[in-house]
């Protein structure tokens, strides 16, 4: 009996298991230098520092959570908990909102171009999305709600993402509080082998009626290296984002990237041109050519 009593009392004082986290810490170096008809000027990209955090919770769950800062001035966070019903996220970044998440095939530019990014009028600080196990494979839905500093930047949106073979399709919609305009994004991707294809198309950017913007890429992995294409079109003018071009000015603006980039290991090096159409619609456009070198770890 008193061999039983030990062990009871010796067994009280045992620390249970605790699940440990695991933690990351990267980030990424760039600098780059532009030579442009007005001149050759040197760069500091959004060099960044990333800590990330993984660990396994009770009944088959996991969370994960990151800190993302750069010298942009610019601080995002997330944390995202998975179970086999599905998962939940949570951000203060566009990405994390179910119109931002799926979106933005075509950008496959080191610098410059993007144009095609989806924006809503909202400026979000906390978001919130869903995405519930459907039970088909490839197949993603998002369910998104997100608020900002001010009531009238509260936005709903959803989006859907299907990955099959190579081949991957998004659709998304946002509804800002107080706005008729619904911002919609279509994407589309497909890679065969080294080669790799995206369309982008947007509708209501900036939550304004009719500003349109649409992008497609094209890219070529030669092992280390990556060849990339990439053209964008809008019809609004960037500089306020939100005066859509109209009349005779509707001239749709051209950004086009061309370029070339080789990995080694965490060190990236490349070398792209980039022409541009004056976000006016006016008869003017400037050619920019950049040389970077960007770390990442």
């Amino acid at each position: 009996m008193k061999k039983i009593i030990a062990v009871a009392i010796a067994g009280a004082f045992v620390v249970p298991a605790v699940h440990a986290a695991d933690v990351t810490l990267g980030g990424e170096v760039e600098y780059y230098i532009t030579d442009a008809s007005s001149g050759t000027t040197g760069n500091t990209a959004e060099n960044e520092i990333k800590v990330s955090v993984t660990e396994e919770l009770e009944g088959g769950m996991s969370l994960s959570a990151y800190l993302n800062s750069n010298n942009g001035g610019t601080h995002d966070s997330g944390i995202s908990v998975t179970s086999a019903m599905g998962a939940i996220h949570f951000g203060n970044g566009d990405g994390a909102t179910a119109l931002g998440a799926y979106e933005d095939k075509a950008d496959v530019a080191e610098q410059g171009a993007g144009k095609a990014g989806v924006s809503s009028a909202a400026t979000l600080t906390n978001i919130v999305r869903i995405e519930p196990n459907l039970g088909v494979e490839g197949l993603t839905l998002g369910l998104g709600l997100g608020f900002g500093a001010a009531a009238t930047d509260e936005e709903s949106s959803y989006g859907i993402h299907y990955t099959n073979s190579g081949f991957a399709v998004a659709y998304a919609e946002a509804d800002v509080e107080q706005s008729d305009v619904t911002t919609k994004v279509t994407s589309v991707s497909y890679t065969y082998g080294p080669v790799y294809v995206a369309m982008d198309n947007v509708d209501g950017q900036n939550g304004v009626d009719g500003a349109e913007a649409e992008a497609v890429a094209l890219t070529y992995n030669y092992g280390p290296g990556k060849i990339y294409y990439e053209a964008n079109e809008v019809n609004y003018t960037s500089a306020s984002g939100n005066a859509v071009l109209s009349g005779t000015a509707n001239l749709k603006p051209k950004t086009t990237v061309v370029g070339i980039s080789y990995k080694i290991g965490g060190l990236n090096t490349y070398v792209q041109t980039l022409n541009e159409d004056s976000t006016t619609g006016a008869a003017t456009e400037t050619d920019t050519t950049y040389f970077g070198v960007e770390y990442a770890f």
